[in-house]
């Protein structure tokens, strides 16, 4: 009956010792500014550091598989229908 009692202890103390660092981890990530930032939906703004000034060419690979779709999309008419006029007749 003590060895039990001993074992029941032993496991809700290893079962409240992993809890407790399951929810410190997962609040650990919002308890940083960059971490509440990304929580929101936000982010934090990038500093600005200057560089070298340099000319080179820049090689681009056009490498893929798939189809391209358009992010957005537009749709014209004419300002003029040709071949109508105001009266109908034409």
């Amino acid at each position: 009956m003590r060895r039990k009692l001993v074992a029941l202890v032993v496991v809700l103390l290893v079962a409240n010792l992993a809890g407790w660092v399951v929810y410190h981890r997962s609040q650990s990530d919002t308890s940083t500014a960059a971490g509440a930032a990304s929580a929101r939906g936000q982010s934090l703004p990038v500093p600005v550091v200057e560089g070298v000034v340099a000319t080179s060419d820049v090689p681009i690979y056009l490498d893929g598989l798939g189809t391209v779709q358009a992010f957005n999309a537009a749709h014209a008419e004419p300002g003029l229908q040709v071949g109508t006029s105001r009266s109908g007749k034409w």
